[in-house]
């Protein structure tokens, strides 16, 4: 065997590292660090322009204003527990106030909810023109519970006016919805007691007339006792017609009465279990979004950076010039002995 190919085996049974993860790491670490610092200003760029972009979204972003009213919710009133009016109403396991919060904010998804707020606000024209304008009315109202009993209206608006107009209606429609809610079922009482009361008052204006005219055409003695048995029978038929007809009368007007006062105490137990405390002020400066802003910033510095990182790790992947000792064991399967540097100031004195 010749001295060369002697020593080629020789050093072909060297230890060696090559083809590692570590060895793979360490030279995919090297090659993106030299990809980044060759041309920095280039993997700058992403960052720079998601920045700015987040500057432009940041100042384009318009400003608000944010009023709210706060109510204080009861679960029992004095006339509650008198009347037995709203006795059924019942909070389970939650509070009043988290309980009247969740409902208020479950009612804006009606249609009705929104439109009685819109016409209250001053927006039911625009509602008519745009119909994307209920789903950002909706968008900026809510209601959140901040105590047991406290539970707070909010409305955001791009004008301080609007906004404490649409924080005061949401207000007022809540008040009515839960009045009309409660009085709904005496109003239907209501409505067919007024349908009666006519055609009981016509019963008995016609018996009265027709007993009257039957005295008329039988004047006799007025003890009913001394009158021939026929003209008896006949006269406690039409009394009794009389009676019947005069009772149904007052039956449907005590009806209608307690109809009323039902609706009535309905709308004072609703007034004294949900009462406003604070009622929607004007606000005087726009709402403070600086933690939005800097977290909208900080997610498009986020953005370019991963960017950034991508291209540089790609750069990296795709150049397939073999730049370390490690690269040239791992492609030619040759061991390295010694490396010589690039620049000549390196070298040693004696190999110069």
């Amino acid at each position: 065997m010749s001295r060369r190919k002697a020593a080629h085996a020789a050093v072909t049974h060297l230890p060696s590292s090559r083809g590692s993860p570590l060895t793979v790491a360490r030279t995919f670490v090297s090659r993106a660090l030299e990809a980044l610092f060759r041309r920095w200003w280039l993997y700058l760029v992403p960052i720079v322009l998601f920045a700015g972009i987040g500057v432009a979204l940041v100042d384009q972003r318009s400003t608000e204003y944010r009023s709210f009213g706060v109510l204080r919710v009861s679960g029992r009133t004095v006339l509650s527990e008198i009347t037995q009016v709203g006795a059924n109403s019942r909070f389970g396991y939650e509070t009043p106030a988290a309980y009247t919060s969740r409902e208020i904010n479950a009612v804006l998804g009606t249609e009705a909810f929104i439109e009685s707020v819109a016409e209250r606000a001053g927006l039911g024209p625009a509602l008519v023109t745009d119909p994307s304008t209920a789903a950002s009315l909706r968008d900026s109202i809510w209601a959140s519970a901040s105590s047991d009993l406290l539970v707070q209206v909010n409305a955001r608006a791009h004008t301080p006016d609007l906004a404490q107009a649409v924080a005061r209606a949401t207000v007022d429609s809540y008040l009515q919805w839960q009045i009309d809610d409660g009085v709904s079922d005496s109003h239907l009482a209501e409505e067919f007691f007024l349908t009666m009361l006519e055609p009981y008052q016509d019963r008995l204006d016609a018996a009265r007339d027709e007993l009257q005219e039957y005295v008329a055409r039988h004047p006799g003695p007025g003890d009913l006792a001394e009158r021939p048995l026929d003209e008896q029978l006949e006269l406690g038929r039409l009394t009794s017609e009389v009676d019947r007809a005069d009772d149904q009368l007052a039956t449907a007007t005590q009806a209608l009465a307690d109809a009323r006062l039902a609706s009535a105490q309905t709308e004072a137990e609703v007034s004294a279990r949900i009462r406003t405390i604070d009622p929607p002020y004007l606000p005087d400066a726009p709402e403070a979004r600086r933690r939005q802003d800097a977290l909208l910033l900080m997610l498009m510095l986020i953005a370019g950076s991963i960017i950034s990182a991508a291209a540089v790790a790609a750069s990296a992947l795709l150049d397939r010039t073999v730049r370390y000792p490690d690269e040239t064991e791992t492609h030619l399967d040759v061991p390295v002995l010694i490396v010589v540097p690039s620049d000549p100031n390196l070298l040693p004195t004696a190999a110069l």
